[in-house]
């Protein structure tokens, strides 16, 4: 896997704020230590963990359950964090909208 492809390695804050993400309905919704599963749609999703305060996520594309080496990336990310049920989507369009 290729670490300068932005879908495929871990995006920080910093990076989700650039992509239109609602940072503070995240940080509301994901207290320290959860991780929730953001809905992008045609089957894609990103993991969004609560780092001590600071969001981050890695994104799972629909095709990527045929990869072991991003299964396993993607389980190392949400290791020792609890889920939390959230109905949170992202709108790719509004991103693509600025």
């Amino acid at each position: 896997m290729n670490d300068d492809n932005i879908f495929d390695m871990i995006r920080s804050e910093a990076v989700l704020t650039s992509q239109k993400y609602d940072m503070l309905l995240i940080k509301s919704m994901v207290p320290f230590g959860h991780y929730t599963i953001i809905y992008e749609g045609m089957g894609c999703s990103s993991y969004v963990r609560n780092r001590r305060g600071k969001i981050e996520a890695i994104f799972h594309h629909n095709d990527d359950g045929y990869l072991p080496e991003k299964i396993k990336k993607i389980e190392e990310f949400i290791k020792r964090y609890t889920l939390i049920e959230t109905n949170l989507t992202h709108d790719w369009a509004v991103y693509h909208s600025s």
